[in-house]
């Protein structure tokens, strides 16, 4: 390795494919490799392993991970019911932290450690016992909750042993609430040459990516696509993770799936009913959606809760102008009547009135594309954002030297 090369350990802690996963591959492939040699440490088997090592870039996993970290999002909020669940995650951030990352990160040689989520603070206060200097990433929108006090131990733990937070929105770095060593550096995408324009075709093909999520508007998606079912002109693709509405054979499988019925009936119900539709299309996991932005017409993003928008970005770097839910943050992506449109967060009517005014006037789709086209390539694109990572990574190497 070359003299002056510092070394990024960048550590990932989820399992599926998503944004996160994503982000972050996309930052590894754009850094300068002259100055920066990265390392991706998964701390459980991850679908998008695979993605990094074709990419040739080194990558280490461990293979007893401990899973139930301190998370305080709507991704993960515990509900009353199950606050027991804090009692273990206790035991387990105390034993990630005193024992299980401290002894990993003692073997490995690095300069800087990058936490690729906010519910990586275990592995942030080891590396600072290691005296080591941490970058934390900022993906998820964290809430107040009941009473504000698992906020404040977070804030604590983030602000005590990162060195700088990373926030891919300005609302998540609101919402977190730690100014002095952060700022905003939004996801980004690879930005294609060659792209198909939209509203090329009399029929409207429209792209959810979401799953059966309900904060990511699974249920908007579904009403809408039931309003407009008589439309031989519009056709719904769902994407995403869905959950499993087949019954198994087996006694323990058909009882584990009635279990699951009753605690998911609504999105089970929701999945029936949207296969029955003729108007839409379930397309299932889709490990590289880009082929499917470049089909269609519009992306829509229909948010229950705030969560900065992977898809968004993505479709605006194909040119195709997205819909979302007026959620907090959302602004930031989506400009209201330039590059897309913004309709009431839950309410499939309003959705539906969206799309009929782009369908019925495709030269104004045409024009929200183009536009979406130009923010990618002065926002999101990856020279503009990979250097402000860097800039960081050189700032906290001075402070260190």
């Amino acid at each position: 390795m070359k003299k002056g090369i510092n070394r990024i350990l960048f550590v990932h802690h989820g399992s599926g494919i998503g944004g996160a996963p994503i982000s972050l591959l996309n930052l590894i492939k754009n850094l300068d490799r002259e100055k920066y040699y990265p390392i991706v440490l998964f701390i459980q088997k991850s679908d998008v392993l695979d993605f990094f090592l074709k990419e040739g870039i080194e990558v280490l996993l461990i293979e007893k991970p401990f899973t139930n970290w301190f998370a305080h999002n709507n991704s993960n909020q515990v509900k009353w019911y199950r606050i027991l669940r804090y009692v273990r995650i206790l035991i387990e951030w105390n034993l990630v932290a005193r024992k299980h990352a401290r002894d990993t990160l003692k073997k490995i040689d690095f300069d800087i450690i990058h936490l690729n989520s906010h519910v990586l603070t275990s592995w942030a206060f080891a590396a600072k016992r290691l005296n080591k200097k941490v970058v934390m990433h900022n993906r998820e929108a964290v809430v107040k909750g009941y009473f504000g006090l698992r906020l404040g131990i977070l804030r604590l733990l983030i602000s005590n042993n990162c060195d700088y937070i990373i926030n891919i929105s300005s609302d998540n770095l609101k919402r977190l609430g730690i100014y002095n060593k952060s700022s905003v550096v939004y996801n980004f995408v690879n930005l294609p040459q060659n792209y198909r324009l939209p509203f090329q075709q009399e029929e409207i093909k429209i792209l959810y990516l979401g799953g059966s999520y309900y904060i990511k508007g699974f249920d908007v998606m579904c009403a809408a696509a039931e309003l407009l079912k008589e439309d031989e002109n519009i056709r719904f693709y769902f994407a995403g993770n869905f959950i499993n509405n087949n019954v198994p054979n087996s006694t323990t499988g058909k009882i584990l799936f009635y279990i699951k019925y009753i605690l998911y009936s609504r999105d089970l119900k929701l999945l029936s009913k949207l296969l029955e539709l003729p108007n839409s299309e379930l397309l299932g996991l889709l490990k590289n959606p880009l082929d499917y932005l470049d089909m269609c017409d519009i992306l829509i993003t229909p948010f229950n809760v705030q969560h900065f928008s992977r898809p968004a970005i993505e479709a605006f770097s194909y040119g195709k102008p997205v819909i979302g839910s007026n959620v907090e943050g959302m602004d930031e992506i989506i400009d209201h009547m330039k590059n897309g449109l913004l309709f009431e967060r839950a309410n499939s009517k309003d959705l539906v009135e969206k799309i009929m005014m782009l369908k019925m006037n495709p030269e104004l789709g045409q024009e929200l594309g183009r536009n979406a086209r130009l923010k990618s390539e002065s926002v999101f694109s990856p020279d503009v954002n990979t250097r402000k990572v860097e800039y960081i990574y050189e700032l906290i190497l001075r402070e260190q030297n």
